[in-house]
């Protein structure tokens, strides 16, 4: 068995399961928890520090200043937000400052591709609404209105599709950083591992 590839796959893992986590809390929560970054930036020196030594702590702040730095100015111009910053910054300690590199520029790569497609879902809801007629009565609504009949309660159907779309504000669609990141990461690091790496330096 070659040990040597033991720090490659603990780097590896912890990356996975690490934007893993934080893809699910961004996605619930719109939040990524403090112990959450504070312990994967730890843990990342320690674990770089044991294995790599005085090169491994330079390349560990080689990309916490790659990854924390470029989202910070971000999060100063007013994109991003804090929990992304310090998730980056933790993430960049244990990928080094090529690994995050790439990360970040492909976790942009899918945000655009992302931005790009909402717009297309969007306008295919507001199709399916207006192929209804002006005179159609939605049929969800006829049943509780008989009830409300029964009960001597207002009968009326009153709304019709294309009021009740019109009357639905439009949500702009946002998507959780954590879950490009998380696709990114295991993207560039399935590449690495097969030979095929995505480095930018």
């Amino acid at each position: 068995m070659d040990y040597s590839l033991w720090p490659s796959w603990g780097i590896a893992a912890a990356a996975v399961i690490v934007t893993s986590a934080a893809a699910v809390t961004d996605f619930r929560c719109r939040r990524i928890p403090n112990w959450l970054t504070l312990s994967t930036f730890l843990l990342g020196l320690l674990f770089r520090v044991g294995t790599g030594g005085g090169a491994g702590l330079l390349d560990a702040g080689l990309g916490f200043v790659a990854g924390f730095g470029t989202l910070f100015v971000l999060w100063i111009c007013g994109g991003g937000g804090a929990g992304d910053v310090k998730l980056m910054g933790a993430l960049g300690v244990w990928l080094g400052g090529s690994l995050t590199l790439s990360v970040l520029v492909l976790s942009v790569v899918i945000v655009c591709l992302l931005s790009l497609a909402a717009p297309l879902f969007s306008r295919q809801s507001t199709v399916v609404a207006s192929t209804a007629r002006p005179g159609d009565v939605d049929p969800n609504r006829t049943a509780a209105s008989a009830e409300k009949s029964a009960d001597g309660s207002s009968g009326e159907t009153g709304d019709r599709y294309g009021q009740e779309r019109q009357a639905t504000p439009r949500q702009r669609v946002t998507v959780a950083f954590a879950i490009p990141l998380a696709l990114a990461t295991l993207i560039v690091l399935v590449l690495d591992f097969s030979g095929v790496p995505l480095r930018l330096l």
